[in-house]
């Protein structure tokens, strides 16, 4: 999943990625969406990855300040690359 999400990634223009739990279970022939949930929680925690929530999706409605407002959420995923290298590094000895 780590190497899926960094494939993802359009560097160097872009810093991460937002493909849908549904469209990375199509393209790696997962069944579960809650599979991916249960794989990026834990490379977050490991801190080989970092999720952020992000908004994509709106009504056309606008808020007081005339902000558009956003009602459909993705996740942006962040692959922090050099701390790949130190968690590996951890396990060559």
């Amino acid at each position: 999943m780590l190497y899926y999400l960094e494939s993802r990634i359009a560097r160097p223009s872009k810093l991460f990625c937002y493909p849908s739990r549904e469209f990375i279970c199509s393209e790696l022939g997962i069944k579960s969406p809650k599979t991916i949930s249960t794989i990026t929680g834990s490379l977050s925690e490991k801190k080989l990855i970092r999720v952020e929530e992000g908004r994509v999706g709106t009504t056309l409605q606008y808020d007081e300040e005339d902000r558009l407002i956003r009602t459909k959420f993705n996740k942006n995923y962040f692959v922090e690359v050099d701390k790949i290298v130190d968690y590996n590094n951890k396990f060559k000895d």
